[in-house]
């Protein structure tokens, strides 16, 4: 759908309806830090930023990207969703996907141009294996651990209790290999893929 219109910067012309924002953020599991940084399918059409990660018992404190999860309390991340120059989000046309659920609730505010929308997790214990803190063991995680080794940027916050399948306190090729391993079904000492 195009439309006009005229945003606080002084922007007027055609402007796409943006229908669907597809959004990434790491699972919290005990002991990793909060996600500031979520990925979307749409980064030239939509902008998203986490407003704030908080825990959801009184008094509600807000955390910073220093503070843990604990396993067994339940957090809620705020995320502002904002349409980029030439794009429009609205609640009425624009479907919000946070790691792959449709987010029919959680919408706590919205105005032109914006939504935002809440989701909460109850932390369990860590997934061993799953690096990415997506809730499964794949091979990507064996990929984000060699890049991880080759110094290249992640897109997530790596935490090394979920690399470090070998529980040797360092996160080498070898944790690579044996999340390998388990994926092609061989034999590992290791509870890969169970929680820890």
């Amino acid at each position: 759908m195009r439309c006009c219109l005229k945003n606080d910067f002084g922007y007027t012309g055609p402007v796409e309806q943006v229908s669907a924002v597809n959004i990434h953020i790491d699972v919290p599991t005990a002991g990793a830090h909060p996600d500031f940084t979520p990925l979307t399918e749409e980064p030239d059409k939509v902008r998203v930023k986490v407003a704030y990660w908080y825990l959801s018992e009184e008094p509600y404190p807000h955390l910073s990207a220093s503070d843990t999860f604990e396993a067994g309390k339940t957090y809620t991340v705020r995320l502002e969703i904002e349409g980029n120059q030439g794009y429009s989000v609205d609640t009425k046309y624009t479907t919000v996907s946070i790691n792959g659920t449709v987010m029919t609730a959680g919408t706590y505010s919205y105005g032109n141009n914006f939504i935002g929308k809440q989701k909460s997790f109850t932390v369990t214990s860590v997934l061993l294996g799953d690096v990415d803190g997506d809730g499964e063991v794949e091979i990507r995680d064996a990929t984000w651990i060699q890049r991880k080794i080759a110094g290249m940027e992640l897109p997530f916050v790596f935490v090394d209790k979920r690399a470090d399948v070998d529980s040797n306190n360092e996160i080498t090729i070898m944790d690579a290999t044996l999340i390998q391993r388990r994926l092609a079904n061989l034999k590992t000492p290791y509870p890969i893929g169970e929680t820890v």
